[in-house]
């Protein structure tokens, strides 16, 4: 029994060096969150993406102040949730090298039986979002000034895709046709536009 025990031990450490291994080559750190020692496991890249020295064990304390005090609540509330129904999900910002803001995605699910008080450890992956989040900004962004030049158009200005959905419009196209709040929406269809647009003009 004592042997069995042992070999599914091995087996089971295997297949975690395994897992390690595989998320590391994705590029993404790997941590252990012990919460009741208060202690973090933390992988190679998981150091460099919090921007710490060593990885190995550390304090809980020297990976929650590399989080903004802004978002270390988020991080504490995430723990606490993961602590009661084991899932855990956060995103946070530390600083990089130059100062700046370096945004994570952390996801994990807490291990090991239950016990009265709620699990007591989590294991989980980090992402480096930064780019991606920079990406949307942008695009936000490049969205926004679009809008407002077409709005600045006094004509009516309406843009569909191929598949005659709405992309984008201005004020002067849904006052030209006396559309109702919520009809002109983006996604809305070209033929059902023209087909209210074609009430409008027959009524007037």
């Amino acid at each position: 029994m004592q042997r069995r025990q042992m070999g599914i031990s091995r087996e089971w450490a295997a297949s975690e060096r395994r897992f390690r291994g595989a998320v590391e080559a994705a590029h993404c750190g790997v941590w252990d969150w012990d919460l009741a020692a208060g202690q973090v496991m933390i992988s190679d890249y998981m150091a460099s993406l919090m921007g710490l020295d060593h990885s190995g064990a550390l304090p809980e304390d020297v990976i929650m102040e590399r989080i903004h005090p802004r978002y270390r609540e988020a991080v504490q509330h995430a723990l606490r949730q993961a602590q009661m129904y084991g899932a855990f999900e956060v995103s946070f910002p530390v600083p990089d090298e130059n100062g700046r803001a370096r945004w994570i995605d952390a996801r994990g699910q807490a291990r090991g039986e239950r016990g009265q008080d709620g699990f007591t450890s989590v294991l989980g992956v980090a992402l480096d979002t930064t780019e991606a989040r920079r990406a949307k900004s942008q695009a936000q962004a490049a969205e926004s000034r679009l809008r407002d030049g077409i709005e600045s158009v006094s004509d009516a200005f309406v843009l569909f895709d191929k598949s005659g959905r709405l992309i984008l419009s201005n004020q002067a196209f849904q006052d030209a046709f006396a559309f109702e709040d919520g009809v002109v929406r983006k996604g809305a269809y070209k033929q059902d536009l023209n087909r209210i647009a074609a009430l409008a003009i027959k009524s007037e």
